[in-house]
């Protein structure tokens, strides 16, 4: 099954970027999902764990966003 996170309505790129930055190394994948976040405002993965990481990040920064899968 794979995974979709998409941020709702207008985001600040740079704040996604910051996030990305701080959280790269902490899991593997995680750096592409917040590329995809940061381009096009949705990411995608088969693993779960990865997608609700960067739920939690993005909701401790006040970022609106929905999961699908």
């Amino acid at each position: 099954m794979i995974y979709k996170i998409k941020i709702l309505g207008d985001y600040d790129k740079e704040l996604i970027e910051s996030i990305k930055q701080e959280h790269k190394d902490k899991q593997e994948g995680i750096y592409e999902l917040y590329d995809n976040l940061y381009v096009v405002g949705y990411s995608e993965s088969y693993c779960k764990d990865r997608i609700y990481y960067v739920a939690y990040t993005l909701a401790k920064n006040n970022i609106d966003f929905e999961i699908e899968g």
